[in-house]
């Protein structure tokens, strides 16, 4: 081959290299690429190597394109030093992947049509077909088609995960047979090498494995809970609408009344104003009281929202007041609160007889509290244990009494809980600022 020839052949193949890294970074991040004239001075590196015959080698030549290609990649990125580093890794890991399924795909096709390519010509087949490769990817992802496809995937990352440690065992299991029959002291020796690699890979992905489940159900419970909160939100800014335009009418009522009172002082009527005034009184008194002033926003939305599912034949009693901004996060709170809130609302739920509810808010000089007692069902107040949950999915069943205590301590608090002459008494206690 001739000079121009291998020039233009180099060429082709580092530019094929760097659209395989340009192709990987828009697939895995969609930060736009800067200075992308720093790959034009890797070409023009080839060529004077290649000119003044300093490399010669097959292998050395690619292998040295892949590495200024690499450099090239890292510097038209943008980002910190270390993101950039690690976003070449990835870019490193996902090329390798992607070429070996192109080399086989490509591979399969080339031995249909009977073709046996010199290896030079092969890597550039490969590397095309990698770039389709890519290419189909992107399509996908701006139809849509890839948020899918990854979405169906990342639900079941751990069976995948364990499904690449079953592929490991079999690996280790082939290295045993191939060691069995090949008597080859270096083989034998990287063969060992590569099990115990395999070994802690498979360690690596276990522990990984377990690690995301625990973050995936965390992530869960908290996606469930803000759920949760934007509908109590919700429900309690309608509240004060509809307690709004309650007052709106209450007050343009109360004019027609201040007129029709009025009225009957000037003509004398006792007897008709006293009816009036008793009537008026009716009308306030039976007037429901369903937004409760607790002094902290979070508090109230909770209170409102569950004690509004419950229905007439449940007492119900709020009373206290906490001022001032609390040193517990506005998560935390509604975590511990609507727990406790919750686990009453069920047990009210529940047949029984005199149902309450009573929620107390307390605040002193050091400390400030939260007692919510409420009546036990009839096979409550039989029952031993008062926090074990009964509900059929007890997988996904909030956080429930027991796995709030993580977030009392985090704030130095406490709660308390018991059981006393049929009622169910939670008790929580945290220092002020």
């Amino acid at each position: 081959m001739n000079l121009g020839m291998n020039i233009v052949r180099c060429l082709v193949e580092y530019s094929i290299e760097c659209y395989k890294y340009i192709l990987g970074y828009n697939i895995l991040d969609n930060k736009p690429l800067k200075r992308k004239w720093i790959l034009c001075f890797g070409g023009f590196l080839l060529i004077v190597l290649i000119a003044f015959g300093i490399i010669k080698q097959p292998v050395v030549k690619s292998l040295l394109i892949t590495f200024i290609a690499m450099i090239g990649s890292f510097g038209i990125m943008v980002g910190e030093i270390k993101v950039r580093v690690a976003k070449i890794l990835e870019l490193i890991v996902l090329n390798l992947a992607v070429d070996t399924l192109s080399g086989i795909i490509v591979g399969k096709i080339l031995s249909e049509i009977g073709a046996n390519p010199d290896d030079s010509l092969m890597l550039l087949i490969n590397g095309c077909g990698t770039l389709i490769l890519y290419i189909m990817t992107l399509v996908m992802k701006k139809t849509g088609v890839w948020l899918k496809f990854k979405n169906y995937f990342a639900r079941r990352i751990i069976l995948l995960a364990y499904l690449m440690t079953f592929n490991l065992f079999f690996a280790i299991a082939a290295l045993n047979y191939a060691s069995s029959f090949i008597a080859d002291e270096p083989f034998t020796t990287v063969a060992y090498f590569l099990r115990v690699f395999a070994y802690i890979s498979i360690g690596i992905i276990i522990i990984l494995a377990i690690e995301l489940k625990k973050r995936n159900t965390r992530i869960s419970q908290m996606f469930t809970h803000e759920k949760y909160q934007r509908e109590m939100q919700e429900y309690y800014y309608n509240e004060l609408l509809a307690k709004e335009e309650e007052t709106r009418r209450y007050r343009h009522d109360m004019c027609n009344h201040i007129i029709c009172l009025q009225s009957m002082a000037e003509r004398g009527d006792v007897n008709d104003l006293q009816r009036y005034l008793a009537d008026m009184g009716k009308v306030i008194i039976n007037k429901p009281r369903n937004i409760y002033q607790s002094g902290q926003k979070v508090l109230d939305i909770l209170t409102i929202y569950q004690l509004a599912q419950l229905g007439d034949d449940v007492e119900k009693s709020v009373t206290g007041y906490i001022s001032g901004e609390l040193e517990i996060a506005d998560m935390d709170l509604s975590i511990i609160y609507g727990n406790i809130l919750q686990n009453a609302m069920d047990e009210l739920k529940k047949e029984g007889d005199n149902k309450y509810i009573k929620i107390e808010f307390m605040q002193g000089d050091y400390f400030w509290g939260i007692e919510v007692k409420n009546s036990l069902s009839y096979r409550s107040k039989t029952k031993k244990s008062i926090t074990k949950s009964e509900k059929n999915d007890l997988r996904n069943h909030g956080f429930g009494l027991r796995n709030i205590d993580d977030a009392i301590k985090k704030y130095n608090g406490s709660l308390q809980i018991k059981k006393e002459q049929g009622t169910f008494i939670a008790t929580l206690m945290f220092p002020n600022k």
